[in-house]
């Protein structure tokens, strides 16, 4: 019993011994499976570290990206730009070294167009193509890492250089061509490019070659911007001198079109001096065609002129226009044809040569009284003596006559009018010498007055006078009597009873002004061109030399007459150039 007693206390210790060690293997076994999970843990957190500083630097990409995305439409400084594109890539790779090279303007050198860090200062520094990494990438068209800098063979020379790690570089483009390289620097002993920092660089290049693409497009459109500017400014110069010499010329300058049918159709373009000459204003002008302006033109005789222009290009024609109100105007037109748009058009210069014809007619004029004056010059006193002696002897014969006096009264009148006819004569020598004194006009007409209203009152006719203030002239008051009275008599002739003749005096800028008015049928143009012609007259008794003598006065005082006349009068203007001799 002892036995078995000992033998069940050592049975059972070695049931307590299994149990242990039972327990001992299953607490091991999950002190195993906690280190393995802690394990697992350990590398859960260092993976998740990676996940989340690889999203923070994702992320901080993006923002950049975004920020220059945003920079590449905003900005025009394209220098700028570039700048922050290399800053950005360097913060972003974690360095603050970097480099930007361009190439130069003949295509032949790379230079350093901005630095960070050890390249800020090398400013100065030009690879060439293949040279060192920059020249490398230039040539290769390829990104290039470096990682172990100071033992390549191909690195810039220079202790400088010597702290430089490793660099990468990638290659700017604008369209196919190779303009700049980027590129960054460690200068950290040991630090490397990883794989992704170098597609994160050639992101930032690919950014920068926009950039540049933009800065080129932008330069170009500055470039033809201003080129425009320039050809806007240079064509508004131009149309402003020709504008001004096109509207301050003295002649009248017309543009019309040709017609399929080969008439002159409306005018294209006028000048200021054609609508003031005309008395049209420029759209009433721009509705008309020459044929409305030109008197007696027809569309044969302008179809003529064009085949000429078509023969010979420019054409020298003299030509009536006609003012709205209907003045008659003599114009010496040149023209010429030209292409406007691919069409034919003709450019008319028209110059008013009224004064040139009244010159050269009054040129003629004064030639033939000349040439009678110098003919009454040489044969008056010739015939005065014989007319003389007659005169006398008829003066004794009607003293001792019983009968027939009347005979003789008529006589003596007759030689008195042939006397009278030769004087006149005389009074139109060109060179006849006259003595000029200071007088004022006013007081010659007021001498006058009473003799031409009695003249008027006799035939219940009227005159007036409107005298303005003028300055005194140069005259010979005899031959001015003798004009004026003239002038006056014709006047009050040409009136009906109870009208009036007016006589009026102006200043106007250097020249005073006499103007006879009178109330008269007036005179038809013909007759005016012809007044002042020795012999030429209209009344039945006249000789035709009274305002021959009058026009003949007028030149030996440096004036000039002109005549205007219409149904409701006739009015004289004599103008005297104050100072003339």
């Amino acid at each position: 019993m002892i036995y078995m007693g000992r033998d069940k206390r050592v049975i059972e210790k070695k049931l307590l011994a299994s149990d242990l060690l039972a327990d001992v293997a299953v607490c091991q076994q999950r002190i195993a499976e906690l280190e393995l999970s802690e394990a697992q843990l350990l590398t859960e957190v260092d993976q998740r570290k990676q996940t989340e500083a690889e999203l923070i630097r994702q992320n901080f990409y993006l923002h950049l990206l975004q920020e220059t995305a945003v920079a590449l439409i905003d900005h025009h400084n394209w220098e700028k730009l570039l700048v922050t594109i290399l800053k950005q890539a360097a913060a972003l790779i974690n360095t603050e070294d970097g480099f930007l090279f361009l190439v130069d303007s003949e295509g032949q050198k790379l230079k350093l167009k901005f630095g960070l860090g050890i390249y800020e200062p090398m400013t100065w520094l030009s690879l060439a193509k293949g040279e060192a990494l920059g020249g490398r990438v230039w040539q290769t068209g390829e990104p290039l890492v470096v990682h172990d800098y100071a033992n390549w063979s191909n690195r810039v020379q220079g202790a400088y250089w010597d702290s430089v790690a490793a660099v990468a570089g990638v290659p700017l483009r604008t369209g196919d061509q190779i303009v700049g390289v980027l590129g960054l620097a460690h200068c950290k002993a040991g630090k490397k490019f990883a794989r992704d920092e170098l597609t994160y660089l050639c992101r930032f290049a690919e950014l920068a070659s926009v950039a540049l693409a933009n800065a080129n497009l932008y330069q170009s459109l500055q470039r033809e911007l201003e080129e425009r500017r320039q050809v806007e400014a240079a064509l508004r110069q131009s149309e402003e001198r020709y504008r001004l010499l096109f509207n301050h010329i003295t002649d009248a300058v017309l543009i019309w079109d040709i017609q399929a049918d080969g008439t002159p159709g409306r005018f294209l373009e006028v000048n200021e001096v054609a609508c003031k000459r005309l008395g049209y204003t420029r759209p009433e002008l721009m509705e008309l065609t020459p044929l409305d302006i030109c008197k007696g033109s027809s569309c044969e005789e302008f179809a003529a002129i064009i085949k000429t222009l078509e023969q010979q290009h420019s054409a020298l024609v003299d030509l009536l226009q006609v003012s709205k109100s209907g003045k008659i105007i003599p114009t010496e037109s040149h023209v010429q044809l030209f292409y406007l748009e691919g069409k034919p058009a003709v450019l008319s210069i028209a110059r008013d040569v009224s004064e040139r014809k009244f010159l050269e007619k009054e040129m003629a004029r004064f030639e033939r009284l000349h040439l009678i004056g110098e003919l009454a010059a040489s044969i008056g006193h010739e015939v005065r003596n014989p007319l003389t002696t007659i005169r006398g002897f008829l003066q004794i014969m009607r003293g001792k006559a019983q009968e027939n006096r009347e005979y003789y009264d008529i006589m003596i009148d007759e030689l008195d009018r042939a006397n009278s006819i030769i004087t006149e004569f005389l009074s139109l020598a060109k060179s006849k010498s006259i003595e000029l004194e200071v007088h004022n006009l006013n007081d010659v007409i007021r001498m006058l007055a009473p003799l031409i209203q009695a003249n008027a009152i006799v035939e219940n006719k009227s005159v007036s006078m409107d005298l303005g203030q003028i300055p005194d002239l140069l005259l010979n008051e005899k031959e001015i009597r003798q004009m004026i009275l003239n002038i006056a008599r014709n006047g009050i002739e040409a009136m009906q009873p109870g009208k009036n003749l007016t006589i009026r005096t102006r200043a106007e800028g250097d020249e005073v002004l006499l103007s006879i008015i009178d109330q008269g049928c007036g005179i038809s143009r013909e007759c005016i061109e012809k007044l002042g012609t020795p012999f030429f007259t209209t009344k039945e008794h006249g000789t035709g030399l009274g305002l021959a003598v009058c026009f003949s006065i007028a030149h030996r005082h440096n004036a000039t007459i002109q005549v205007e006349s219409s149904d409701h009068g006739t009015t004289f203007y004599i103008r005297f150039h104050i100072g003339s001799h």
